[in-house]
């Protein structure tokens, strides 16, 4: 449930649509992406806005939209509005896929690249 991710990733709910609590099945930031079921994030990059493409992640089956501005979605769509998207997807994915933060901060990450990256 949407209300179950937002507080397992430390994220108020003050901008969600209260009577909306949905099953949120992926977690994305890539509107090509969406699939029925999945909690779009809308973040802001370099070349795009990913709050360009709302309309048409929640057309494509987005239960749900975190953003950082107001945008239009269908009435009933839970709407959840952050500070910081790149952050609040952080936070989400921890909480998705069970990881709390003190446990991602004890990860070790090695890269490894070559000639061809």
């Amino acid at each position: 449930m949407l209300s179950a991710l937002l507080a397992r990733a430390g994220i108020g709910a003050e901008g969600a649509c209260p009577a909306a609590d949905v099953t949120i099945k992926s977690l994305t930031d890539d509107s090509r992406a969406v699939t029925p079921g999945a909690c779009f994030v809308a973040v802001a990059g370099q070349a795009c806005d990913g709050h360009r493409f709302v309309e048409s992640a929640v057309q494509s089956g987005a239960v749900a939209v975190v953003v950082e501005r107001d945008v239009c979605v269908p009435v009933g769509t839970p709407v959840v509005r952050v500070d910081d998207t790149r952050v609040a997807l952080a936070k989400l994915a921890a909480g998705f896929y069970g990881l709390i933060p003190a446990e991602a901060s004890g990860l070790r990450l090695i890269g490894i690249t070559g000639t061809n990256g």
